[in-house]
């Protein structure tokens, strides 16, 4: 396996058989292998589920890697990035033909949100090192991981816009099935019904974009607050109420649980939360030196603690204002 067999004279028809049995079986040389850790500079690798250097992705992805590369300099590691090794129909995947690529490390940080469970899962059984980053929940293997808790994040914003006054607060919801959305949306569930919020006022939408009926849907039902999962819904919301003559924060309270990257109209800055992305990438590297070699009856998980910014898009409620 280590390419030396015939250095050692190892008979031709023994190393087919046994290099076609490793295959088989799927087995591959990795660097752990070849050496004792600690006998040379660990090797890290950093595999990405999605081509993370794309101008529309590129600048979510940066602090991420960042952290990852200044944490691997302080630790005297050396960092081997995976692109698009076993793509197969636009899709990565960590093993091609039954091989873990992975392997070249000696251990590997995974960033994105389309990775495999199965491949994941794998990962898990066969006890290769590894930390993802963002929390992945399986059915029958814990996921070492370091996420951001967008939960608590969410309970902020909403315990925020409830001492403002509103008591009806609206949440824009993408329809789909990953943990980045479910945290926030167990956040949002959670503060409603410890604060007596207005019930009902959740609203699940398409991925793609937001639909005119989605924010009529809660203005209809009382809500003076509206919180969205992404910037650039929160986008689309300002523009549909401005299109009705309302605006923000005067008339509604407008919120995203995301990080927005710049101003939307006129130097109002959106409301939302600040993701410790560079935090993040920086535990990663720390949670996998310290998990190289060992053997742990349950994964390493670490959520660190995201930031809620109120911006200029959060005011007391219509009502109150008329009240007083």
């Amino acid at each position: 396996l280590s390419g030396r067999a015939d250095q050692l004279n190892i008979p031709a028809d023994t190393q087919h058989r046994i290099l076609e049995a490793a295959s088989g079986l799927g087995y591959g040389v990795g660097k752990s292998a070849q050496r004792h850790i600690g006998s040379a500079s660990p090797v890290l690798g950093v595999y990405t589920f999605e081509p993370v250097y794309s101008p529309e992705v590129e600048n979510f992805y940066r602090p991420f890697l960042a952290g990852i590369a200044c944490e691997a300099e302080m630790q005297g590691c050396d960092l081997l990035l995976h692109t698009s090794a076993g793509r197969d129909k636009g899709i990565r995947a960590i093993y091609r033909d039954g091989v873990n690529r992975l392997l070249a490390a000696d251990g590997a940080i995974l960033l994105g949100l389309t990775g495999e469970n199965s491949e994941l899962a794998r990962l898990v059984e066969e006890r290769f090192p590894f930390i993802h980053i963002g929390r992945r929940m399986l059915e029958d293997a814990d996921v070492p991981y370091v996420s951001a808790d967008y939960s608590q994040a969410t309970t902020d914003a909403v315990a925020h816009l409830s001492v403002l006054g509103h008591r009806s607060i609206g949440y824009l919801v993408p329809d789909v099935d990953n943990e980045p959305t479910a945290d926030r949306a167990h956040g949002f569930q959670m503060a409603a019904a410890r604060l007596g919020l207005s019930p009902g006022l959740e609203r699940a939408h398409r991925p793609d974009a937001l639909t005119t009926a989605d924010v009529e849907w809660l203005i209809d039902r009382g809500a003076t607050a509206i919180i969205t999962h992404r910037t650039q819904d929160a986008a689309a919301v300002y523009d549909m109420l401005r299109f009705r003559g309302l605006w923000v924060p005067n008339d509604y309270s407008l919120v995203a649980l995301d990080e927005p990257s710049d101003r939307l109209v006129a130097g109002v800055t959106l409301a939302g939360i600040a993701t410790p992305r560079r935090e993040m990438g920086i535990a990663a590297v720390r949670l996998l030196m310290k998990n190289l070699g060992a053997v742990h009856e349950r994964a390493p998980q670490l959520s660190l603690p995201c930031r809620f910014f109120a911006g200029d898009t959060c005011s007391t409620p219509p009502q109150s204002r008329r009240r007083r």
